[in-house]
């Protein structure tokens, strides 16, 4: 007689640039593994080998096969597992930082200073986004995206022009006065060579949306025993978790 199943919650998370909500389950077992043979990774692409375990922890828990994590921008990713961490395995997580360390810190501090993380309550920061419809010059734009998960795959092999290749991927459409060019269309050979040939006035426009890319935030302040202040903003899921 076969064991009947436990059923489990589902929960909703919306996805930061569309509003659109997708259901997922709980992580199980098996997508646990994934995170830990990641890593235990040692090579040079140990952090990529992580996000892309994360990445596929995010589809496996999806519940809708409308939802696709290749659409997902890298920073919405990490929102996600954030969330699918918090609704799986805990919502509540402790980081432990030493005032010696900051640049500026007090050398003669070796206090420990806990903090508790509530998951719940990390949001996306995007303060510092602009209109991805970008004018380059006089009849001239480029419509932009911000870098998303389906480059991780691309980035196994090493890049040597890095930034141009981040450049050429967020790269939407070109507007040249009536002709619209759809980059989807175009390859990336040919992307990567149009984005080398820009000027710098123009390749600062791209590199400046892209610097505006929102982020997972969450902020926590701490006094050390010197009376100060501190302001700890975490960014990215490795400044959450220690995988």
């Amino acid at each position: 007689m076969p064991l009947p199943k436990v059923p489990y919650p589902l929960f909703e998370i919306e996805v930061p640039t569309t509003k659109k909500v997708f259901k997922f389950r709980r992580m199980k077992s098996p997508d646990e593994k994934i995170l830990l043979v990641a890593s235990e990774s040692n090579g040079t692409n140990r952090e990529l080998e992580i996000l892309l375990a994360c990445k596929q922890i995010v589809q496996n828990c999806a519940e809708e096969a409308s939802f696709d994590v290749e659409k997902l921008s890298q920073f919405e990713l990490h929102y996600f597992f954030v969330k699918i961490w918090a609704n799986s395995v805990t919502n509540k997580i402790s980081l432990t930082y030493k005032e010696k360390y900051w640049d500026d810190g007090d050398p003669t501090d070796d206090n420990d200073y806990n903090m508790e993380v509530n998951l719940d309550e990390v949001e996306v920061d995007s303060s510092k986004s602009i209109e991805p419809l970008i004018q380059l010059v006089e009849n001239y734009a480029v419509e932009m995206k911000y870098t998303g998960a389906d480059v991780l795959e691309k980035l196994k092999e090493e890049k040597k022009d890095f930034e141009d290749f981040i450049l050429a991927n967020s790269l939407v459409k070109i507007y040249n006065g009536d002709e619209l060019i759809d980059c989807a269309n175009v390859t990336e050979a040919d992307l990567l060579e149009w984005v080398k040939s820009l000027d710098l006035i123009s390749k600062n426009k791209l590199r400046t949306f892209l610097n505006g890319t929102p982020s997972i935030s969450y902020e926590m302040k701490y006094t050390n025993k010197s009376g100060k202040e501190r302001k700890i903003v975490l960014r990215s899921l490795f400044d959450f978790f220690q995988f």
